[in-house]
């Protein structure tokens, strides 16, 4: 995690999010790599994230260790919004970040009241959180509608980085919602049309395109449009 100071674009983008010009003036820049937690559940959080670069992925943990896959925010995404609309002062989900990450941190200790007394602050909330809403339902449509391979797939296009996924199959097999052993003949079936290819302790995407096609992600395009 670095720090980065805020440029006149930063300061921008906070504007149009209605944020208080003196709260700006305590925001910063904070740059992740590929894996490091930006929330962890259950700790204490006190700032929303405004996502100006990159892809990561919200999590949660069962009793027995078990994570699952909530969601996944990308460029332009809000995170820290649920927290803050509930008066939580601790994460509800770990969020991780999937590819290099930055975001705008609002932190609202000092501003909290005054944050959710601004009605246009307030507007752009809800519409993240209403957007948030429809893509999670979208989420267990496609997991209850579409075949393990199509949700693979696009497990293997949203999770990589430059096309490599470093992840055991235990974690994807949980987040997926698929056995273990059904998981290992999907993944030794696609490394057998050339898709993918063993690397290491993860594995190589050849074949985007195919990949793709495969996958629910261009069902999941058009339907974002209309959110957008």
């Amino acid at each position: 995690m670095v720090k980065f100071d805020l440029t006149e674009m930063h300061a921008s983008i906070l504007r149009d999010f209605s944020v208080p010009d003196g709260a700006i003036s305590r925001c910063m820049g904070i740059r992740f790599t590929s894996g490091e937690a930006i929330f962890r559940e259950g700790h204490t959080i006190d700032y929303i994230g405004i996502i100006i670069h990159g892809t990561a992925k919200a999590c949660t943990s069962s009793y027995d260790g078990k994570d699952l896959t909530v969601c996944y925010y990308d460029s332009e995404g809000v995170v820290g919004d649920i927290e803050l609309m509930s008066g939580l002062s601790t994460a509800t989900a770990t969020l991780i970040a999937v590819t290099e990450l930055e975001c705008l941190q609002v932190p609202y200790t000092l501003y909290q009241a005054e944050l959710l007394e601004n009605a246009a602050f307030n507007i752009r909330l809800a519409q993240a959180l209403a957007k948030k809403v429809l893509r999670n339902c979208d989420s267990f449509k496609y997991a209850a509608l579409y075949s393990g391979e199509a949700r693979l797939c696009t497990y293997l296009l949203q999770m990589s980085y430059r096309g490599v996924l470093k992840i055991s199959l235990t974690d994807v097999s949980r987040s997926l919602g698929i056995s273990y052993r059904h998981l290992q003949r999907l993944m030794h079936q696609l490394c057998a049309e050339g898709l993918v290819a063993r690397e290491g302790n993860g594995y190589q995407l050849l074949d985007l395109k195919r990949l793709r096609r495969k996958s629910y992600l261009m069902d999941c395009a058009q339907t974002t449009k209309s959110y957008s």
